[in-house]
């Protein structure tokens, strides 16, 4: 029988009885070895070196050669499986590519294929051709069972020739072994340098005593720290430690305390948290005023006051003081999140209050008038009460009514957490869209200084505040109701409210049942002179009734329109269904044109007349009426600036006139209405100086 010899390349090392020895040639007795102990030459036949091979006493070791990288040694050492999927994949990819190549040169040693030249021409011809194969591969089913991996074979690109030369490189130089196809991803970037262990030390304890602390010292403080402690280490004990230089001290702060520790440090956990923590992302609402979003804004806009008829001084460069600046507009306005659309609004010059947040709730419960823009009119058909409404920390969103009020239309408030303003985004959102396409108008204050600049928004005031809330109701339903909105895949949210509105919005009993439920909340006693509150009295017949028959400590159900002091609501809980009665104010005279935030400076301002140990009477509250309202009249007049609550009693000693004119014909044809949106208005009740009919003309 004829053993084969065994192949091996000419000058590589072989191991005979652990002997290193060095192949030289093969004649007809054998292949001739030479040992690299004494240089002594040994001649072994095909079937002695067969039989020592099996017997494991010649072993052939993996021929490595000097030029292969560290990297490429180490993964040498480990089998291909040892190593993660991801780069088996790789590895088994480019495998796919060299053993095309080796066979290619194996059939032309052999005389059965062309000349196979290794140039880039011919690199990039396998290269294409492989590729090829693969991809046609990947869509052929079961010949890759891995779903995987037939995604990645059809979406890998082609090699380059100079990476498949690399590639078979690494390959020969390895032995041919698949682990040097391994991608070397764990050894990317440089070296980490070896620190000394006292300036570890140093620099954790710096960073654990100075760094992490919540008045958030910066990088700069702390790398200018860390050199002083180095340099007083050395004076101490003689080293000669270098500190790291900015960014080598950014990247070991990073790398040694994580992200998360540091914002638990200086943030407290629970704001830590809250950035860090994965967050479960709500489902959509499906239905139109589903979930209902509100806030308040300061508009970056200046009004200026309507002075009961004198026409303002509108030369560049007028004082202010004569220019009758009325100050910055709030905004409270309810937006829809499913459909984009403004639900409700109120623009007053009083800050967010339980009474803004009332209007802005009665606006979304009521029907809104059509505007007129260049002779169209442009309908509005929004409206609808919420299931949720969707709103921040604020004190008049915790108010007691705003809760009663929930409780008796049938909606649930969710709070959103604090110092979390993209828990309400879409309201968040659209007030900048306001900020940038309805506030530039004269008298624009940019919000903030650097970008206003040389511009004085008090020299280019204009608009008052009838005309702002024509132009904001104006601007709602034929601009911006109509734009194409990127959070509706493009459609306006007009057009998504009428998709969803054949699935209808939710709307309590009766138009008065709004009023009713945005009032404010009392439980009083009927005393013998009716129901006292704020040193007013409202009394009827149905009233003495009740007090005769239940006692005066008793306490009842009332209710109180802040807008409208003329009537109070009660309710008799006594018989079934509830009787609503509805009491007259005894001092009318008192609260004409006045609403309940104005009547409490009126009443502040009588209890400091009155000495302590007496009861305001009814002479000095006529008093301090009279001086409030003459005082505000004058300081008008005379052009000197108001402060809100003057301001409020300066409009209301004038008569309540018409909406100053727009600029445009097409803006001075919508009415007015578009801004009060009243449920009374809308059943044609009569309208009252101090009711929500009236308070749009106010600050005209």
């Amino acid at each position: 029988m004829i053993v084969p010899f065994i192949n091996f390349p000419l000058g590589s090392s072989v191991r005979i009885e652990d002997v290193t020895h060095t192949y030289m040639s093969r004649e007809q007795a054998g292949c001739v070895f030479r040992s690299e102990v004494d240089g002594r030459t040994v001649t072994h036949g095909s079937k002695e070196i067969a039989s020592l091979y099996f017997s494991g006493k010649f072993v052939i070791p993996r021929q490595l050669h000097p030029a292969l990288p560290a990297g490429i040694r180490e993964n040498l050492r480990r089998s291909l499986s040892e190593f993660p999927d991801h780069r088996q994949a790789e590895a088994e990819r480019r495998l796919d590519y060299v053993m095309t190549i080796d066979g290619l040169e194996e059939r032309r040693k052999n005389g059965d294929g062309t000349l196979f030249r290794r140039n880039a021409r011919r690199y990039a011809s396998v290269a294409r051709a492989v590729a090829s194969l693969r991809r046609r591969r990947a869509g052929v089913p079961g010949l890759l069972p891995d779903a995987a991996a037939r995604k990645q074979a059809r979406a890998e690109a082609t090699p380059s020739a100079p990476t498949l030369r690399d590639w078979m490189r690494r390959w020969e130089r390895s032995g041919r072994e698949p682990s040097a196809l391994v991608r070397l991803d764990d050894r990317k970037g440089r070296k980490p340098r070896e620190l000394a262990p006292a300036l570890v030390d140093l620099m954790a304890e710096a960073v654990r005593t100075f760094y992490r602390q919540e008045e958030g010292p910066t990088i700069r403080l702390l790398h200018e720290y860390v050199a002083g402690r180095v340099q007083q280490h050395n004076r101490e004990t003689g080293d000669r430690l270098t500190p790291l230089t900015e960014t080598a001290l950014h990247r070991f702060v990073t790398g040694r305390f994580g992200a998360r520790e540091l914002a638990e440090a200086r943030l407290k956990p629970r704001k830590a948290a809250m950035r860090f923590d994965a967050k479960r992302r709500r489902a959509s609402p499906k239905k139109a005023c589903e979930v209902i979003e509100i806030d308040h804004v300061l508009l970056d806009v200046t009004v200026v006051r309507d002075r009961g008829g004198e026409p303002l001084e509108t030369e560049e460069g007028s004082h202010r003081r004569k220019r009758g600046i009325a100050g910055r507009p709030w905004l409270t306005l309810a937006i829809c999140t499913a459909t984009r659309c403004v639900v409700g609004w109120s623009i007053s010059l009083d800050p967010p209050s339980y009474v803004s947040v009332m209007l802005c709730l009665r606006s979304m419960l009521s029907a809104k008038a059509d505007v007129s823009v260049n002779g169209r009119a442009v309908v509005n058909p929004v409206f609808g009460m919420p299931k949720v409404l969707r709103l921040d920390n604020g004190k008049e969103f915790h108010s007691l009514a705003l809760k009663a009020a929930a409780a008796k239309l049938g909606f649930e408030l969710l709070y959103c957490p604090r110092r979390a303003p993209w828990e309400k985004g879409r309201v968040e959102r659209f007030f900048g869209e306001v900020q940038r396409n309805f506030a530039t108008m004269p008298g624009r204050t940019f919000g903030s200084p650097e970008r206003r600049g040389d511009y004085r928004p008090h020299d280019r005031a204009r608009m008052t505040m009838g005309e702002i809330r024509v132009l904001f109701a104006i601007w709602v339903a034929a601009y911006y109701h109509q734009k194409n909105h990127r959070g509706l895949f493009h459609r306006t949210p007009m057009e998504v409210w009428q998709e969803m509105s054949p699935l209808g919005v939710d709307m309590p009993p009766s138009a008065r049942d709004v009023v009713v439920a945005t009032a404010l909340p009392l439980l009083k006693p009927i005393q013998d002179t009716g129901i006292e509150y704020l040193e007013l009295h409202w009394d009827c017949a149905e009233l003495e009734r009740l007090r005769e028959l239940h006692g005066r400590k008793r306490k009842w159900r009332c209710a109180l329109d802040p807008l409208d002091l003329t009537t109070m609501t009660v309710w008799d809980d006594t018989v079934e269904p509830n009787v609503e009665i509805r009491a007259t104010c005894q001092e009318p005279d008192l609260i004409e044109g006045l609403d309940l935030d104005m009547w409490k400076r009126l009443r502040n301002r009588s209890k400091e007349r009155t000495p302590e140990s007496e009861r305001v009477r009814r002479e000095t509250l006529a008093d301090a009426r009279v001086e409030m309202f003459e005082r505000a009249s004058r300081d008008d007049r005379a052009g000197k600036p108001l402060g809100r609550g003057k301001q409020k009693f300066a409009d209301a000693a004038r008569p309540a006139r018409a909406v100053a004119a727009l600029p445009t014909p097409e803006a001075a044809e919508a009415p007015s209405a578009a801004a009060t949106h009243s449920p009374a208005e809308a059943a044609g009740a009569p309208a009252r100086r101090g009711s929500v009919v009236t308070r749009s003309q106010y600050y005209d």
